[in-house]
């Protein structure tokens, strides 16, 4: 029959009567005396508790075991019944669905987040935990472990990420440039002139070029140490210890020219002055080279001079330790002997 039943109209009563309750009750959530359609109502009510809400239900539930009656009332809500239901239980619990999910400083998420993650959480300040929070993805219907190891998984990120910033920030205070390549082109030098030992600087060049790639303690570590680190800006100071890393110990009493070795360097190694560093080898023949070749106009002078000052005897001890060392010596005086 197409007619209803007293049953039927009774259900249908029942139904609007929820309809108009959870309205209402929405209403008041949201401090408003505008009327709002159901379905509005509804879909407000569904981005609180699973978008806005990023906790999960398992662990609000810990403290607010209304939350798991009213999820699953949330499911058969569009059967009479169940929208009775869920209507009478989202009015006896209002106060707590309003703090739940209805608080626009997200206390209770917030609250939730310090208590079950302090160990990770317990050097940042409020706004780094709200900012957290803003990065997590809808974990409402998570089971609690997976809620764990993805929210976990956030805070790592986001600490990685605030070191990094902070480790760059600190970088180009201290150097006034954006990253260590960034320095070494307007120094025209490597960046391990700054550094106590070329093996820290070409750590920290590579924590500072990919970040990503380590972790949050490590970066932590990075920063400390950064922090410590005072870098000088006298560009004296750093071509001379520059000389002082590349040059091998035969030639760190010549007065060589600065620029021209960083000229020469810079085309026959690379001209990203980090590279020059990275091959000890490479880097002493290259230098070997730029002393032969720019022997007569710089050196060739100075070594007259200083051997002219020579006793007969000191020069002959001295040619005898050069033919011991120097296999061209020792050929130079067969050839001349023959």
């Amino acid at each position: 029959s197409w007619l209803w039943s007293p049953q039927d109209i009774n259900n249908e009563l029942d139904a609007t009567l929820a309809q108009y309750k959870i309205i209402q009750t929405v209403q008041g959530f949201i401090d408003q005396s505008a009327f709002i359609s159901f379905d509005s109502a509804m879909d407000r009510l569904k981005k609180a508790f699973f978008v806005d809400n990023k906790i999960s239900f398992a662990v609000l539930a810990g403290d607010y075991p209304a939350v798991t009656e009213l999820q699953k009332l949330m499911d058969n809500s569009g059967v009479s019944d169940g929208i009775s239901q869920f209507a009478q239980s989202l009015k006896t619990y209002d106060q707590q669905v309003k703090k739940l999910f209805f608080d626009p400083t997200f206390a209770v998420q917030i609250g939730t987040l310090k208590r079950i993650f302090a160990p990770q959480l317990e050097s940042l300040g409020e706004e780094d935990v709200r900012a957290i929070y803003q990065k997590m993805s809808p974990n409402a219907l998570l089971q609690e472990d997976a809620f764990r190891q993805v929210t976990s998984q956030t805070i790592d990120e986001y600490l990685k990420e605030s070191v990094a910033t902070s480790l760059t920030a600190m970088w180009r205070e201290k150097t006034n440039s954006s990253n260590p390549a960034s320095w070494s082109v307007q120094h025209r030098l490597p960046v391990s002139v700054l550094f106590e030992t070329q093996e820290e600087a070409a750590e920290m060049v590579h924590i500072l070029q990919d970040p990503s790639a380590y972790q949050s303690d490590r970066l932590k570590t990075a920063l400390a140490r950064l922090s410590d680190l005072s870098f000088t800006s006298n560009e004296e100071e750093l071509q001379n210890k520059f000389l002082k890393q590349a040059l091998p110990t035969k030639y760190q009493q010549l007065n060589i020219n600065v620029s021209d070795l960083k000229d020469f360097l810079s085309e026959s190694i690379s001209s990203n002055p980090n590279v020059w560093m990275m091959n000890h080898n490479e880097l002493s023949d290259k230098i070997d080279l730029f002393i032969h070749n720019s022997y007569q106009k710089n050196y060739c002078d100075q070594a007259v001079n200083v051997a002219k000052g020579f006793e007969a005897s000191e020069a002959k001890d001295l040619l005898v330790e050069l033919v011991k060392q120097y296999p061209d010596v020792g050929l130079k005086i067969l050839e001349v002997k023959k």
